[in-house]
Parts: structure tokens; C-alpha cells; sequence
């Protein structure tokens, strides 16, 4: 035993001869204290509000998980039980939000490792009463350890688990202001919007619309291709009717304020088509959005002084390189092969830009949150130019 005591100005220490162990359990008690505090403060893990038929909803954000949270089974375990005692009698509903989620080795180890341990440590009541599970935003890993959890998961537990690929799905279950995702997570998804394009002969076509700062672009959904590219400097008339879902956009034949045009491939198309559009939008709240993104582009447009393509040759992790036209929008970066859309990545993904040391110039560096490496990016033009863009 320890005792400190103030006498006056003098400390008075008193010693035992079970000084020792007190101290190390003492000190244990305190570690444990710390670790708990970090897996409360975390909040990977928490009940929210109901769903549409007043089920609890329980949320894990994968992101917020700690390598060190899974390296301690026991306390781990302990710290979940807490928060699931709340849901362990009644229905509820599992949401696992993979977004930006990174996930290393080492983290999967521990995983692999400790996954079957706590899921046969639970009791049968709380996989009985789980009404339904869905992972949002899943990403190839997910898959893997879906199907880790399936191997020893009963069948009528596998139906249960669902994947949600845009967290607005949520809301057919759950009130929107009862959706507790993180805003980097809302952020996962970028805009477009689905329309059907009625060309001059009538015949309705899918397509997605997307804003660059200063364009409009037209997207094939199924090839990924952009078909087109307009400059909002070409919009003459914006037209819609009350009562319809139509948008109805009239463009200017030549354009002398065009400027530089696109780097992209072009595509050639009908000159009735090239000069009037009117496309067909999922709803009206769908339409006023097309056309509010039109007049919040083209308002912001004389203070974009700055390039939105770059050609550049993209290197991979195993070294190979790939010319690569990268574009950007109001919320991403697209990464294209010509005309055709490889990838894209929500700004609100990329972690870090920085331009590399012995090569400022010609050469900068992507870090994305989904991602432990940095990819290399070599750029045809100032890599500089790319960095202050961003």
C-alpha cells in the first residue's frame, strides 16, 4: 500500500509489504480505464434512433476503428456487450458503414483472428433478433470478410445482410434526419443525375448529367463513355413547365467566350441534337436541381481561373504506367482513358496532393483515404498547376 499525504509542507509516505502488487493492479485498472475511455471516444459503435417501423438501429463506422481496439479481444468484447445490451431484447437494425474505411494487414490479421470469437461469444438473442444488416458503401474487402462470416453464419443469418452501394438507400428504412452517417460518408457518393435524353428523332436515350465548373457533360450509365461535353458558356435558355419533369436547354451554335475546348476525345452528333436538348428527369425535385446546378456553375464561372483537365501518365503500384486524362467536377476527380471513365473519386476522398521532392515540376503524389499507398502521378503539364487547383 501507497498512501500519500500532505502534513504541512512535508509528504508523508507510508510503505506495506503488499505495496508491489497493488501498484501493478492498480496500474492495470488504470490502463484498462484509458482503453475503454479511447473505445467510448472513438464512437465506432453506437445506437441511433429508429427506423420507419421503431426498430433501434445500431451503427458501426469502420473508419473509426483502431488497429489497437482489436488487438485486446476481451476488452473489445466487453465494450460492445455495453453498447448492445441496449438492442438485446428487441428488434433492431445493423448498419456497417465502410466508407473511406482503410483496412491493413495487420488489421486484417486481427481481424481473421478475433471475428469468429466475438460473433460465437454473442448469444443467440442478438443474432435472433437482428431484423436486417446492410453495409454501406462496400468495398472488394467486404466482400471477403462477408463471405469469412458466411462460412460460419447460418443461412437464415446471411439472407439478412444486404449491401447498400448509395447511402441514400437507406432511406426507405430509416427517417433521413434519423441517418447517422459521418459527412465525409454522405460524401462517399458524388452527384449526377439520371435522365432520359429525347434526341430530335424522338428516341429516349439514359443518360448521366454532371457538372464540371464550367461544363455540362452527358455520360452513357453503361459504358461509362462521356458522349458529350458542352460548355456552360454555349447555354442560351433553361426552360421547364410547372407541372412536368422536363428540362428543355437551348445552346448556341458558335461560341467566340467557348475558350480552350476539351481535351477529350469528340464525339460528333445530329446539329438539331447539338443545339436543343430536352431531357426527362426522375422527378421535379430532380429537375430544379439540374437547373440550380446550371446557375450555380454559371454564376461561379468568371472566378474559375484555373485548368479542370490534365493530361497526365498514371503509374501503378507494380510500376506501370497508363496515359490518363484527369478531369475534374464540382465534387470529384474523374480518372479517364480518352472519353471513357475509369474511375472516380469524391474530393472529399483524396487525403493528401503534394508535389514529390526531386521532381516538383513534372511529378506529384495522390493519397487517398481509401488507400495506404500514395500513387504516383507524372503530369504532361506543371504538376504545380494540378496541386494549386486542388
Amino acid at each position: 500500500e501507497i498512501r500519500l499525504s500532505l502534513v504541512g509542507s512535508e509528504m508523508c509516505i507510508r510503505d506495506s509489504p503488499n505495496s508491489s502488487g497493488t501498484l501493478i493492479a492498480s496500474s492495470a485498472q488504470h490502463d484498462d480505464l484509458i482503453e475503454t475511455q479511447a473505445l467510448e471516444k472513438a464512437r465506432f459503435l453506437f445506437v441511433g434512433p429508429p427506423t420507419k417501423d421503431n426498430n433501434p438501429v445500431v451503427w458501426l463506422i469502420v473508419n473509426r476503428v483502431k488497429l489497437e481496439f482489436l488487438t485486446n479481444i476481451n476488452r473489445l468484447v466487453t465494450h460492445v456487450f455495453k453498447i448492445m445490451e441496449e438492442v438485446s431484447k428487441s428488434r433492431y437494425v445493423f448498419i456497417i458503414d465502410m466508407s473511406w474505411a482503410t483496412i491493413t494487414d495487420e488489421m486484417k490479421t486481427a481481424i481473421a483472428e478475433n471475428i469468429p470469437k466475438m460473433f460465437s461469444t454473442f448469444g443467440r438473442n442478438y443474432k435472433k433478433n437482428l431484423s436486417e444488416a446492410y453495409v454501406v458503401h462496400p468495398t472488394a474487402y467486404t466482400s471477403a470478410l462477408l463471405t469469412l462470416i458466411r462460412s460460419f453464419a447460418s443461412q437464415k443469418l446471411r439472407s439478412k445482410i444486404h449491401d447498400v452501394y448509395n447511402w441514400k438507400d437507406l432511406m426507405s428504412i430509416i427517417p433521413l434526419e434519423n441517418i447517422l452517417l459521418p459527412e465525409a460518408s454522405r460524401s462517399f457518393i458524388t452527384k449526377s443525375f439520371q435522365v432520359s435524353k429525347v434526341n430530335a428523332k424522338g428516341k429516349s436515350q439514359t443518360r448521366l448529367i454532371k457538372f464540371t465548373p464550367k461544363s455540362l457533360l452527358n455520360i452513357d450509365p453503361k459504358t461509362k463513355n462521356i458522349q458529350n461535353e458542352r460548355p456552360l458558356t454555349e447555354i442560351e435558355d433553361v426552360s421547364a413547365y410547372f407541372n412536368s419533369n422536363e428540362i428543355c436547354i437551348r445552346f448556341c451554335e458558335n461560341n467566340p467566350k467557348e475558350g480552350k475546348k476539351s481535351i477529350l476525345k469528340s464525339i460528333t452528333s445530329n446539329t438539331m441534337d447539338s443545339v436543343f436538348r430536352r431531357y426527362v428527369c426522375e422527378s421535379k425535385q430532380e429537375r430544379d436541381e439540374i437547373i440550380e446546378s446550371i446557375f450555380m456553375c454559371g454564376f461561379k464561372y468568371d472566378t474559375i481561373n484555373f485548368s479542370t483537365e490534365f493530361k497526365v501518365v498514371k503509374v501503378n503500384h507494380a510500376g506501370k504506367r497508363q496515359d490518363r486524362i484527369f478531369k475534374l467536377t464540382t465534387d470529384s476527380l474523374l480518372n479517364c482513358d480518352e472519353s471513357k471513365i475509369q474511375s472516380e473519386i469524391s474530393f472529399s476522398g483524396i487525403e493528401e496532393v503534394s508535389l514529390d521532392q526531386d521532381n516538383p515540376n513534372d511529378v506529384l503524389w495522390l493519397k487517398f483515404k481509401s488507400e495506404r499507398k500514395k500513387r504516383k502521378i507524372i503530369c504532361v503539364e506543371n504538376a504545380r498547376t494540378m496541386v494549386s487547383t486542388h
